[in-house]
């Protein structure tokens, strides 16, 4: 989580998809990966000083 903040203060933008279900992962044999509900994204973007922002898969904002 402290990553996630320190690549949006060192420029990235986008926290990457939220996947609800994570097949993908277990498809490929791997366990669940990690989740951050969009509360905890808010947390860890307001914490930093930055506004959460949802967008479409276009990237339009919500």
């Amino acid at each position: 989580k402290k990553f996630s903040q320190m690549l949006l203060l060192s420029g990235a933008n986008d926290l990457g998809g939220t996947m609800f279900t994570d097949e993908v992962t277990q498809d490929a044999g791997g366990n669940e990966a990690d989740y951050l509900s969009p509360a905890e994204m808010e947390r860890l973007t307001v914490d930093i000083g930055r506004k959460l922002r949802q967008r479409t898969t276009d990237y339009r904002l919500l």
